[in-house]
C-alpha cells in the first residue's frame, strides 16, 4: 500500500499525484487505509509530502499544505521540528512560489500545535525566532523579507507568554528594524512583543522612542515613531498612559513648528495619534483639552498655501475670540450679510457639484493634501466630545465656536464630517444631566451664533446634495429638542427649507423624506404653538401629498406625524374660541376637514397594508376625539365606518382601542348613532379567549357608562352582569378589577339592578378578597361604597359585616409570623369605609365589638380586630375612647408576634386621627419601655408614611378636612376609578351621605407642626447608632419618609452627619437616602440632586458595609432617578471599578475539622457592583469610557464566585451586540480568562451544591464563547480559532457541550436588542429642555 502511494506521488502524471495526496488526507481523517501503516512509514510519508511543496501543479502544492496540516497531530515533536526546519528554509527561498506555499504551510502547522508541546515551544524560542531574525538581518531588512515579521508576530500571538524569550535581544532587533524599515508589519510585530514584555523592557522601549522623537531630524522617522506609539496604545492599554505627559507635548510641537509646515502627512499622523490617546486614556489627556482646542483652531485655518503661526502665543487667547470678533464685524455690516462667508462656501460647493464635483476628489491621491489634516482634526474633536462630559461642559464654548467656524469648509468630504461632529455635540448635550446654571450658560453660548447655524443649514437644504440635507435635517431636529425657544425668529427660514425637501418634484431620496417628516414632528411637539400655526398651514398640503406616495416607509412616517396634527388644531381653535374663530379664522376648520377626508379616503382603499390601515384607524379616532365638534355633520358616517372594522378579526382590537380613544374625549359630541350597537358588540367580545380584547372592551364599556347618557335595557344589563361575573375570579386579578369597576359604573347608571349585583357579583367579589395579589383596593372600595350608599335601610352595615368576618375566620394564616396577612389589611379597610359611611350608632357599636374581640384568645380574630380599629381610627378621631390607645400599647407585651405587629401598625394609624393627642403618647412610651422600641418605631413609621400619602393626595389630608353636619368631608381630587400603584389603598370619604352624627373637635390639628418634627427628628438621630440592626433599619426608613415633609432641612442635617458621624450612623444615613428614591415621587428630586454628591462620596469609605449601602443607593438612582446621576460620572467610575476587585483583607478561611470554609465579606459588594455595571451598560452607555469599562469587566472574570462569573458573562454578551469591536480589541485577555474558568478545578471538600454551581458557570461561559463565534466582527479572529483548538485538545467533552448550546441557540432564533432609545422615545422629549 505504501509503495503504491509512493509510486503515485512520484509519478509524472499530475492527476495521480493529486489523488495520492487526496487519498492520504481521507485515510488519515477516517483512520483507514494508509492510517494502518502510517506509524511504520511516517518519516517517509512526511518527507514525500514536503517534497510536493515544490510541484509543477499549483493544485498539488496546495493539497500538500493541507496534508501537512492533517499529519501534524499524528507525528512526534522531533519530526515536527524537522518539518518546521524544512518549511522555514523554503520560506527563506528566493523562489517566490515555494516561499509563498511554505509561508502558508507554516501558518497551517502552527494552528495544529497545542500549548502542551513544550519541546516545540522551546524550539520556537531558541531556534526558530533567532533564525528568522538572523535571516532578516543578513538580507538587510529587504522589502521581500518583511513577511517574515508576520511569522514572528503569529508565534508571539499564539504562544507569547509560554515562550522563554530573550527580551533584551528582541528589543534591540525590533528597535533596529523600526529605524531601517518603514513597514507597518514591523510596527505590529513590535507592539505584539511589547504586550508580552516585562515592565522594565516596556518602559525602556518607550523611553528610547521618546528620546528618538526629541532628537530625530528626519520627518519620515518622526512619522514612524509617532505611528508606533499610536499602535502601542491599542495593545498595552494603560501602561502607556504614564508617558503621555512627555509624548503629547512632543506631538503638538511637530504640529506647530513652522519648519514642518509642508508635511501635512506628519500633521495628520500626529492628530490621529492624539485622537487615539484621547479615546484610550481620557484620564491622562484631560489636562490637555484646552491645548488641543487651540491647536485645532490654528490648524483648521491652515491651507496649502499658508504658513502656520510660529507659536501658540501669537494666536488668539481662545477660539471664542475669533468668533466674537467676526460677530462684531458682521453686526457692523448688518444682519443680512452676517453669514456671507458661510453662504459663499455653500454656493461654491453647489457650483462644484454641478460642474462635476471635481473638488471632492481632486486631492485623494496626494498624501500631503491639507484636507486630510482637517479631516483628522474633526475626527479628533468628535472623540474629544464623547470622552469626557466634564471637560465638554468646561470647554463647550471653544468646541461649539470651533465647529461653527468649520462651516466655511469647502471640501465636501470634510463638510460631511463637520456636520456629523456638530450633530454629535448636540446629541451629547441631550443625554447629559446638567444643572440649571449649566443649561443657562450653554444656552447663552449657543444663542450668540445660532443665526449663523440656522442660515448655514438653511442654505444646505436649498443647495446641497441629499446626504448633506439628511444631516442638516437631523441637526435642526436636535436643535428644536434642545433650544426650541431660540429658534422662534427663524421658523420661516426653517419651514422654507422643509417645504423644499417635501416637494414631490424635487425629492429623490426616501431617507431624506422620512427624516424631514420626523423633523417636522419634533418641531410640532417642541416649538412655540402660537408662532408655528401660520407656517403649519402652508406646509400642510405638502404633508397630505406625501401620504399618497407608494413607498410604505414614507407613508408610515407621515401618518405618525398626522397623529399630532389634531391636537395642534384643537389648541389653535381653543385659543381663538373667545374671538368667534369661525368668523375670525375658519382656515383651521378647513384644514380639519381636509385631514379628515383624506384619512377616510385612504381607509376605504382595499389594497392598503394592514399596518397602514391600523394606523389610519388610530388617526381617525384621534381626529374625532379632538375635533368631533367641528366634524359634527360627518360624525355619523365616520362612526359607522369605524364600527365596520370591529367585525374584521385583524382590525378588531385596533377598532376597540379607537372607540376607547373617542369615548374618553373631553370634547362634546354625540355618538348615539352607534352607541347601542357598540355596547352589544363590545359585550359579545367579553366571551373572547383573548385577554387583551376583553380588557379593552371592558374599559371602553366602563367609559361609555360613565361619560355618556343613554337608556339601557335592564334585562340586557342583567345578562351582561352574568357574563361579567365569570370574569371575576382569582385567576386574573387585573381583569377582575376592571370587571368590578365596570359593574360599579352600571350600578351608578342603573340602580335597579342592585339585586342582580348582590346575587351574582358580590359573592365573587368576596372570593377574591384573600388573594395575595390584590394590591389595589380603590376599585373594590368604590364598589362597596356604591352598595352601602344605595339605601342603608335595605343594605345596612350588618349585611356586609358578617360575610367579611366569616372570610377572616376561614382564612388560614401563620399566627407566629411578624407579617400581617394581606387579607387582613384589605378587609379591615373595607370595614373601616363601611363604618365611616354608616350612622353613629353603627360606628360606636362596631368599636365595642372590635374591642371585645381583641380580648379573645383567638389570635387570628384578635389581630384582625386590632388592625380594623387602626383603619377606623385613621378616618375618625377616636380620642374620646381614652383607654383605646392604652389597650393597643398593652398588646406590645403579648407573646404572639402577630398581635405585637398588628398593635404596632394599628397604633400608628390611630395616631393619624388626632396627632396632637396621640404623638406625645408615642414619645413617652418610647422613653419608658426600652423593650418595645422596635414596635414604637414601627408605629412612628405608620404615622410618617400616612402623613406623606396625605400630602400627595393618596389618602386623607387631615389639614383639608371640612365638617358639614358633623361629618368629615374630603376634597377628592383623584377619580375614584383610577388605579393606584401603592400596596395599600387609603379610603377617601365620600360626601354623599351627610346624616352621620360623629362628634369631631373642629379645633384639633391634623398635621405635623415644628414641635412634632423636632421631637421626631431628635428621636431618630439619637437612634441612628442603636446597637440593634432592626431598629437602625426602621430609623433609616423613617428618615427617608420624613424627608418628604421637610426635604431641605432634613437633607442638610443628613449631609452634615454623613461627613462627621460614626460608622454606624453613616451607614444608617446612606440607607435612609435609599428610601427617598421612588420612581413615582418627584417632590424632593431637586434637593436630592443638589446634595447627592455628598452621599456618593461614601464609595471611598474604608468600611465595606458603607460602600455596599452606597452602591445600592447608586443602583436605585440608575434604575429609577436618572436626574440623580451626576454629570461627572467619570469621578465615580474609578470608585465603582475599585469594588470589582477581590480584597484579601475581606476574605477569611475558617477551619472546621478537615474542612475549609471560605468567608468572603466582600461578596455582597461585588454582587452589587455587577448590578451597577449592568445598569450603566443598559441605560447610560454614553456616560462611560468603553475602553476602561471592558477592561474592568474582563478582569472581573477572575473572581472566585460562580454567580458573579455567570452575570459577567451576560454583560459581555450585551457588549458583543453593542460594541463588538471593543471586545475584539480585548479578545486576547478575554480568552485567557475564559480558559482559566473552563479549566478551574473544584476543591476536594466541595459539596453537591458546588458541583451544580460549577456546571452552571461552565455552561454560561460556553454560551459566551458561542456568542463570540457568532459575531461577524470576532468570528474570523485567529485568537478565537486557537482558543477552540486549545480547549478541545484539553477536554473533548467541552466540544460536545458547545455543539449542544449552538444547536439550542439556532433553534430558538432569539434576537437581542440593546438599543438605548428608539425614535418614538426620541421625539417626545420635553419642550424647551433648555
Amino acid at each position: 500500500m505504501f509503495e503504491k502511494f509512493k509510486k503515485n506521488l512520484l509519478s509524472n502524471d499530475r492527476d495521480l499525484r493529486y489523488m495520492a495526496l487526496s487519498d492520504l488526507n481521507s485515510d488519515l481523517e477516517k483512520k483507514i487505509g494508509l492510517f494502518a501503516i502510517f506509524n511504520i512509514h511516517k518519516k517517509q510519508i512526511v518527507r514525500l509530502v514536503l517534497q510536493k511543496l515544490v510541484d509543477s501543479s499549483v493544485e498539488v502544492c496546495s493539497l500538500s499544505v493541507q496534508s501537512l496540516e492533517i499529519l501534524i497531530p499524528f507525528i512526534d515533536d522531533s519530526l515536527v521540528k524537522e518539518v518546521l526546519n524544512e518549511i522555514i528554509v523554503s520560506v527563506f527561498s528566493n523562489d517566490q512560489q515555494l516561499s509563498e506555499i511554505s509561508y502558508l504551510a507554516f501558518h497551517k502547522i502552527l494552528n495544529k500545535i497545542n500549548y502542551q508541546q513544550t519541546t516545540i515551544l522551546t524550539y520556537f524560542s531558541e531556534h526558530l525566532i533567532p533564525e528568522i531574525i538572523n535571516h532578516i538581518e543578513k538580507n538587510n531588512f529587504s522589502s521581500e523579507k518583511l513577511k517574515l515579521f508576520d511569522l514572528i508576530k503569529t508565534v508571539l500571538m499564539k504562544f507569547g507568554l509560554l515562550l522563554c524569550l530573550d527580551q533584551e535581544f528582541l528589543q534591540k532587533f525590533f528597535m533596529k528594524s523600526l529605524q531601517i524599515s518603514r513597514s507597518q508589519k514591523v510596527v505590529e510585530c513590535l507592539c505584539e512583543f511589547l504586550s508580552l514584555a516585562n515592565d522594565e523592557i516596556f518602559k525602556s522601549t518607550i523611553e528610547i522612542i521618546i528620546e528618538k522623537l526629541i532628537y530625530e531630524k528626519q520627518i519620515v522617522m518622526v512619522q514612524q515613531y509617532i505611528r508606533t506609539l499610536k499602535e502601542i496604545s491599542d495593545i498595552v492599554k494603560n501602561k502607556l498612559g504614564i508617558f503621555l505627559n512627555r509624548i503629547i507635548p512632543l506631538i503638538t510641537k511637530y504640529c506647530i513648528e513652522s519648519k514642518y509646515k509642508e508635511e501635512n502627512q506628519l500633521i495628520e499622523i500626529c492628530i490621529q495619534s492624539l485622537e487615539r490617546f484621547i479615546y484610550k486614556f481620557p484620564k491622562y489627556t484631560q489636562q490637555y483639552y484646552e491645548t488641543f482646542l487651540i491647536l485645532f483652531n490654528k490648524l483648521l485655518k491652515y491651507d496649502n498655501g499658508n504658513e502656520l503661526e510660529e507659536s501658540l502665543s501669537s494666536s488668539f487667547d481662545s477660539i471664542s475670540d475669533f468668533i466674537s470678533t467676526s460677530e462684531e464685524e458682521n453686526s457692523m455690516k448688518g444682519d443680512d450679510n452676517c453669514c456671507s462667508e458661510h453662504t459663499e462656501s455653500v454656493n461654491s460647493d453647489n457650483t462644484s457639484e454641478n460642474s462635476g464635483e471635481t473638488d471632492e476628489n481632486e486631492d485623494l491621491d496626494d498624501i500631503n493634501s491639507p484636507w486630510k489634516v482637517r479631516r483628522s482634526i474633526m475626527n479628533c474633536i468628535s472623540t474629544l466630545i464623547v470622552s469626557s462630559h466634564k471637560q465638554l461642559i468646561k470647554n463647550f464654548k471653544d468646541i461649539y465656536n470651533l465647529l461653527v467656524y468649520s462651516f466655511i469648509e469647502k471640501n465636501n468630504n470634510i463638510c460631511q464630517i463637520n456636520y456629523k461632529t456638530f450633530f454629535q455635540l448636540l446629541e451629547q448635550l441631550s443625554i447629559m444631566n446638567l444643572n440649571v446654571q449649566e443649561k443657562q450658560l450653554i444656552k447663552k453660548i449657543v444663542e450668540r451664533n445660532i443665526h449663523i447655524v440656522i442660515q448655514h443649514f438653511g442654505q444646505v437644504l436649498s443647495n446641497k446634495r441629499t446626504k448633506f440635507k439628511i444631516i442638516a435635517i437631523k441637526i435642526i431636529s436636535k436643535l428644536f429638542q434642545l433650544f426650541s425657544s431660540l429658534l422662534d425668529e427663524y421658523l420661516e427660514q426653517i419651514f422654507l427649507g422643509i417645504i423644499s425637501t417635501l416637494d414631490e418634484n424635487e425629492i429623490k431620496n426616501i431617507d431624506l423624506k422620512i427624516e424631514t417628516v420626523k423633523c417636522l414632528t419634533i418641531i410640532i411637539l417642541n416649538a412655540n404653538q402660537i408662532l408655528i400655526h401660520p407656517y403649519f398651514k402652508n406646509i400642510f398640503p405638502f404633508i397630505l401629498k406625501s401620504i399618497k406616495r407608494k413607498n410604505h416607509r414614507v407613508s408610515l412616517t407621515v401618518l405618525e406625524l398626522l397623529q399630532q396634527i389634531p391636537l395642534i388644531i384643537r389648541n389653535k381653535i381653543d385659543s381663538l374660541s373667545n374671538l368667534n374663530y369661525q368668523l375670525f379664522d375658519n382656515s383651521w376648520e378647513i384644514i380639519s376637514k381636509k385631514l379628515y377626508h383624506i384619512i377616510c379616503e385612504l381607509l376605504r382603499l382595499e389594497n392598503s397594508l394592514p399596518i397602514i390601515k391600523k394606523l389610519l384607524i388610530k388617526i381617525l379616532s384621534t381626529i374625532i376625539s379632538y375635533l368631533g365638534d367641528i366634524l359634527a355633520n360627518e360624525l355619523p358616517y365616520t362612526l359607522k365606518l369605524l364600527f365596520s372594522f370591529l367585525t374584521i378579526p385583524s382590525f378588531t382590537l385596533t377598532s376597540i382601542q379607537a372607540f376607547h380613544t373617542i369615548v374618553k374625549s373631553n370634547i362634546k359630541f354625540s355618538i348615539k348613532v352607534i352607541i347601542h350597537q357598540l355596547i352589544e358588540q363590545l359585550s359579545y367580545f367579553l366571551n373572547s379567549s383573548k385577554k387583551e380584547l376583553i380588557y379593552t372592551s371592558l374599559q371602553t364599556l366602563t367609559l361609555l357608562f360613565q361619560k355618556h347618557n343613554f337608556e339601557i335595557n335592564e334585562k340586557f344589563s342583567e345578562n351582561l352582569l352574568i357574563k361579567i361575573s365569570k370574569l371575576i375570579n382569582n385567576s386574573d386579578i387585573h381583569l377582575t378589577l376592571i370587571s368590578i369597576n365596570y359593574v360599579t359604573s352600571i350600578l351608578k347608571k342603573l340602580p335597579s339592578i342592585i339585586d342582580c349585583v348582590l346575587n351574582i357579583i358580590l359573592p365573587n367579589v368576596y372570593s377574591i378578597l384573600t388573594n395575595p395579589l390584590l394590591h389595589n383596593l380603590s376599585i373594590i372600595l368604590d364598589f362597596f361604597r356604591e352598595l352601602i350608599n344605595y339605601d342603608q335601610e335595605y343594605l345596612n352595615f350588618n349585611i356586609f359585616k358578617q360575610p367579611l368576618f366569616k372570610i377572616i375566620e376561614c382564612h388560614k394564616i401563620d399566627t407566629e409570623t411578624f407579617l400581617i396577612p394581606k387579607a387582613f389589611i384589605s378587609i379591615s379597610q373595607i370595614l373601616a369605609m363601611l363604618v365611616y359611611e354608616s350612622s353613629e350608632e353603627i360606628y360606636e357599636q362596631t368599636i365595642e365589638e372590635l374591642t371585645e374581640k381583641i380580648t379573645k384568645k383567638d389570635i387570628k380574630i384578635s389581630s384582625f380586630a386590632i388592625i380594623t380599629i387602626g383603619e377606623i381610627g385613621k378616618l375618625i378621631d377616636l380620642s374620646k375612647y381614652s383607654n383605646l390607645h392604652l389597650l393597643l400599647l398593652s398588646l406590645f407585651e403579648s407573646k404572639s408576634n402577630l398581635i405585637q405587629c398588628s398593635a404596632s401598625v394599628a397604633f400608628g394609624k390611630l395616631c393619624c386621627g388626632n396627632l396632637e393627642y396621640y404623638l406625645p403618647n408615642i414619645l413617652n412610651f418610647f422613653k419608658q419601655s426600652e423593650n418595645f422600641q422596635y414596635l414604637i418605631f414601627k408605629s412612628l413609621k405608620e404615622v410618617i408614611q400616612n402623613y406623606n400619602f396625605n400630602n400627595t393626595g393618596m389618602i386623607i389630608n387631615h389639614t383639608n378636612h371640612k365638617t358639614t353636619n358633623n361629618k368629615i368631608i374630603m376634597n377628592n381630587k383623584n377619580n375614584s376609578t383610577n388605579s393606584s400603584n401603592n400596596s395599600n389603598y387609603y379610603y377617601t370619604p365620600n360626601n354623599k351621605n351627610n346624616n352621620m352624627k360623629i362628634s369631631i373637635n373642629n379645633n384639633q390639628t391634623y398635621s405635623f407642626n415644628e414641635n412634632h418634627l423636632n421631637l421626631i427628628i431628635n428621636l431618630l438621630f439619637n437612634n441612628c447608632t442603636n446597637e440593634k440592626q432592626g431598629i437602625r433599619k426602621i430609623v433609616a426608613e423613617c428618615f427617608g419618609k420624613l424627608t418628604l415633609i421637610k426635604p431641605k432641612t432634613i437633607i442638610k442635617m443628613l449631609v452634615k452627619e454623613i461627613g462627621n458621624g460614626p460608622t454606624v450612623m453613616r451607614h444608617t444615613i446612606i440607607t435612609s437616602v435609599q428610601f427617598m428614591i421612588h420612581k413615582d415621587n418627584t417632590t424632593i428630586d431637586q434637593v436630592l440632586f443638589e446634595n447627592i454628591k455628598h452621599f456618593y462620596k461614601c464609595l471611598s469609605d474604608e468600611d465595606s458595609s458603607i460602600r455596599l449601602a452606597t452602591l445600592k443607593l447608586l443602583n436605585l438612582a440608575l434604575q429609577y432617578k436618572p436626574i440623580l446621576i451626576p454629570r461627572n460620572l467619570e469621578d465615580l467610575l474609578p470608585l465603582i471599578y475599585q469594588e470589582t476587585k477581590m480584597k484579601k483583607d475581606l476574605i477569611h478561611i475558617v477551619h472546621i475539622g478537615e474542612l475549609k470554609n471560605v468567608i468572603d465579606n466582600g461578596l455582597e459588594n461585588r454582587k452589587a457592583v455587577i448590578t451597577t455595571l449592568d445598569l450603566l451598560l443598559s441605560s447610560y452607555s454614553e456616560l462611560i469610557n468603553f475602553s476602561e469599562y471592558v477592561e474592568v469587566i474582563i478582569n472581573f472574570l477572575l473572581d472566585i464566585n460562580t454567580d458573579i462569573i455567570c452575570k459577567i458573562n451576560k454583560i459581555i454578551i450585551k457588549i458583543i451586540f453593542i460594541r463588538p469591536l471593543m471586545i475584539k480589541s480585548n479578545l486576547k485577555r478575554l480568552l485567557e480568562n475564559l480558559k482559566s474558568i473552563l479549566f478551574r478545578n473544584l476543591s476536594k471538600y466541595s459539596i453537591r451544591k458546588d458541583y451544580q454551581q460549577h456546571k452552571t458557570m461552565i455552561n454560561s461561559t460556553l454560551s459566551l464563547i458561542v456568542k463570540l463565534s457568532s459575531s461577524v466582527e470576532i468570528s474570523n479572529s485567529v485568537l478565537l480559532s486557537n482558543f477552540y483548538d486549545t480547549i478541545i485538545n484539553k477536554d473533548l467533552s467541552l466540544l460536545e457541550q458547545l455543539r449542544k448550546i449552538e444547536s439550542k441557540n439556532n433553534n430558538s432564533k432569539m434576537k437581542m436588542d440593546f438599543s438605548n432609545y428608539n425614535y418614538s422615545n426620541q421625539i417626545f422629549l420635553s419642550r424647551n429642555y433648555y
